[in-house]
């Protein structure tokens, strides 16, 4: 669909997902339609073709979620959003 409109190619949209994109959140809908956070992961960047991840929770097989023990990778990034969400705090 993205090819439908510019002549973009894919590693050129790969490389734009994982330039905007820090952390994502994986939920599961359950059968009575609650939804559980099921992984959290960082994106860290993209190697050829593949995204690459650091997982930084994940979901036991009780459905828990627990750490993986891996830390945060791009912690430079973070801070650098902390002032946007410090002239949020009366919202």
């Amino acid at each position: 669909m993205y090819m439908t409109d510019s002549q973009m190619s894919v590693a050129s949209v790969r490389n734009q997902i994982a330039n905007a994109v820090d952390i994502f959140v994986h939920l599961r809908r359950d059968s009575n339609g609650t939804r559980k956070v099921c992984e959290v992961a960082e994106l860290t960047g993209i190697t050829g073709d593949e995204y690459d991840i650091n997982y930084l929770y994940r979901s036991d097989p009780e459905g828990r979620l627990i750490s993986t023990g891996h830390w945060l990778m791009d912690t430079e990034r973070l801070e650098r959003m902390m002032p946007l969400y410090d002239r949020h705090e009366d919202i």
